[in-house]
């Protein structure tokens, strides 16, 4: 836990700060360190050593009443996660995650007791099998088959969240690769591969963005630059 982080969460003048994870995710010492430098700041934990355990736990505790929305992503690939994340985050509704082959007694036991509206997986069935989709049809009664959204790869599977869930074409901000800042402007997370596909290409071309921003330092330039210039944005 850096001093550049305490000095951050004193800046950010927070009432509480909640730990994420497991455990082995925090040592203790990290966790004194907290309790020293911010004396006043009530410190939670949401920790379980399972991701999918986990993940369940998140949805208690962001939804203890009703659920209008949820989406299911695979341990196995969580760059799916991340690509619905800022959806998620901005509706305020949870990601359920599950193994490749199925979704654990309590999540379906949560997801029949909230029986929320629409529940989307995010994946294609290599790594989301169509198990998980039929176990969660049998624990809420419903036709959930035409829920999945999924392409080729990774990339492709993210295009087709923007094309289905961003239904404005002009967004203020895009985020290429994964930004924490992109739920808070309703702005989608481009993933950016070594090219542009002609899909990608399709699907981003009567888009458009005010503000470009470039995440981390490895992202293939030509890509970069191609969707750069699809988008029509302003690079900041």
């Amino acid at each position: 836990l850096s001093v550049n982080t305490i000095n951050e969460l004193k800046r950010l003048n927070v009432d509480n700060i909640i730990l994420v994870g497991s455990n082995q995710s925090f040592s203790q010492e990290e966790i004194d360190k907290l309790e020293a430098n911010l004396a006043n700041v009530r410190i939670d934990k949401i920790f379980k050593d399972d991701i999918k355990d986990l993940s369940l736990e998140i949805a208690k505790t962001i939804r203890p009443e009703g659920v209008s929305r949820v989406y299911i992503a695979s341990q196995k690939a969580m760059v799916d996660a991340l690509s619905i994340a800022p959806k998620a985050g901005r509706e305020n509704n949870p990601i359920l995650i599950a193994s490749e082959d199925g979704i654990g007694k309590e999540s379906l036991d949560w997801l029949k007791e909230k029986n929320p509206e629409d529940i989307y997986f995010i994946g294609g069935s290599k790594v989301l099998s169509d198990n998980v989709i039929s176990q969660v049809e049998g624990s809420l009664n419903r036709v959930l088959d035409k829920n999945r959204i999924a392409g080729s790869n990774r990339i492709e599977t993210n295009t087709k969240v923007i094309d289905k869930f961003y239904e404005n074409k002009y967004s203020l901000k895009a985020f290429t690769t994964v930004s924490a800042l992109a739920q808070r402007t309703d702005s989608p997370v481009i993933l950016v591969g070594n090219s542009v596909s002609q899909y990608q290409n399709d699907v981003l071309y009567p888009r458009s963005a005010s503000l470009v921003y470039r995440v981390g330092g490895k992202i293939n330039n030509y890509a970069y630059n191609k969707i750069y210039n699809l988008l029509g944005g302003l690079m900041k």
